[in-house]
Formats: C-alpha cells, structure tokens, sequence
C-alpha cells in the first residue's frame, strides 16, 4: 500500500518577503510511512517549479531521493530515470 502526498509533506520550504525559498529539512514523513509498511510517492515532479530545484531539476530529486521516496509523480519521465540513475552512482 502507497501514499500519494503532495511534496511539501516530504521537503518543505519557506518563501521570505523578497520571494526568495529555503528549503526547510525533511520531514520524518516517509520514515513514519515505512514504519507503517506503506510506501511513500510524492507529486509532482515539474520543471518550472524552482522551490525545491532552484533551476536544477536533477538536485530536487536527488534531495527526494534521499528522504527514502518509494516512488513519484512527474510531468518529465525522461529527467526522473535520469536522475535515479545519477542517483544511484553517487550512493
């Protein structure tokens, strides 16, 4: 059995008045979810959005990676294998 949560539950992060983000730490989300025997798959994965990526789509999966996902949602299959396998090479 899976959840299905939208990004923030995993990584968050906060946009200060000049509208610059910060990625906050992650979450114990996923660790809870494992806990539990449920994997974990959030969404979704975009280009445009920068909050967590900061123009560098490849580092925003990486960072998702590394919380334990299970799985996830994108509008760009081609980036995500890419970067699982960039991924897997560094760890």
């Amino acid at each position: 059995m899976a959840l299905d949560r939208w990004k923030p539950f995993i990584i968050s992060y906060k946009t200060d008045e000049k509208g610059v983000h910060t990625i906050l730490p992650p979450t114990n989300f996923v660790k809870l979810a494992h806990k539990n025997n449920l994997q974990v798959h959030p969404y979704t994965f975009r280009n445009e959005n920068k909050q967590w990526s900061n123009g560098n789509p490849e580092s925003e999966y990486h960072a998702f990676f590394n919380t334990g996902i299970d799985g996830l949602f994108t509008d760009y299959t081609d980036e995500a294998v890419n970067a699982l396998k960039t991924w897997k090479k560094g760890n």
